[in-house]
This record gives structure tokens, C-alpha cells and sequence, in this order.
């Protein structure tokens, strides 16, 4: 269930991050894609 949640945010946020220009957005997108797949990946291994 808690893989389910985590992969519709990553999918909606990457999905939102496409459609946004400003590259300060996309910067900070691109940090908060990194934290969710370091969350992804240790929730997968734990």
C-alpha cells in the first residue's frame, strides 16, 4: 500500500515538473525527485 502512495507522487510530481519552465522550479524539482527515490529505494529495501 505505502509503494502504491509513493510511486502516484513520484508519477503526478514528475508529470507536474514537465510542465513547469522556470529552471529554479525545475532545480528544486529535480532535489525533491532525488529525496522521494532515496525514500523509494529504502522503503524497497526495508
Amino acid at each position: 500500500m505505502i509503494f502504491i502512495i509513493l510511486s502516484i507522487i513520484v508519477v503526478v510530481y514528475i508529470v507536474a515538473n514537465y510542465k513547469k519552465i522556470n529552471r529554479q522550479l525545475l532545480m528544486l524539482g529535480s532535489i525533491f525527485d532525488i529525496f522521494l527515490y532515496r525514500l523509494y529505494f529504502k522503503a524497497l529495501v526495508n
